[in-house]
């Protein structure tokens, strides 16, 4: 949404002689609100849901840095407007680094984003919407993840999953990435055909293919 401020600009020039030049131009200025956005964020950006009746964000949310989703247990996180990160999207771990798995029965709740018009907007705890996507805290499937599905043991990684919608049938599986962070030595894209959500079939099979890449080579 934006306000709408219509203006009308006049300029004239006049020559000794007495000549005179007119011109008029209408014009329009749109204000549009930096906070049409719900949350807007330089760093990371942690949202911790919490209690029986849950958390629901209905406006826009953009990071500059990661985004940590999570949930109390018999609680639910779910969004209702654009979600984006510009580094990763990570669910298996919580901002101040406690890892889910390490830390099981406590933050076993649901986290729904929304994949397509109407997203999340009629979301029913248990039974959402197609276009209202779950993310698992166990097998993470979104972005890439801290320490995570996308990493090699003991080799930093950097990557991004993705996921291809198809008119009918299963999504495409894909991923991209470079290991080790701080000096690439390998480079690998997968995509793997009618294997639904990146992270659950091309990431670990892009971290097979660049463990024996430093199996066979070294690191």
């Amino acid at each position: 949404l934006a306000t709408i401020l219509p203006l009308t600009l006049r300029a004239s020039a006049d020559r000794r002689g007495g000549e005179q030049v007119k011109m008029e131009r209408n014009v329009e200025v749109a204000l549009i609100p930096v906070f049409q956005f719900g949350v807007l964020s330089q760093s990371d950006l942690s949202y911790f849901a919490g209690g029986l009746n849950g958390f629901q964000f209905p406006g826009r949310v953009h990071t500059n840095g990661n985004l940590f989703l999570a949930a109390g247990n018999n609680s639910t996180l779910s969004f209702l407007g654009q979600v984006r990160a510009v580094n990763d999207v990570v669910r298996d771990t919580l901002a101040n680094g406690v890892k889910l798995a390490n830390d099981p029965g406590n933050h076993t709740g649901n986290v729904y984003l929304p994949t397509g018009t109407g997203g999340c907007d009629n979301f029913v705890p248990g039974n959402p919407p197609a276009t209202c996507r779950p993310l698992s805290y166990n097998n993470p499937d979104e972005g890439s993840s801290i320490n995570g599905t996308l990493q090699p043991p003991g080799i930093p990684t950097a990557g991004k999953t993705g996921t291809a919608q198809l008119a009918a049938g299963e999504p495409h599986s894909w991923f991209i990435g470079f290991a080790p962070v701080d000096h690439p030595r390998v480079a690998i894209a997968v995509i793997v055909e009618n294997a639904g959500h990146g992270a659950s079939r091309a990431a670990p099979m892009a971290g097979d293919l660049m463990q024996l890449y430093f199996e066979a080579f070294g690191k």
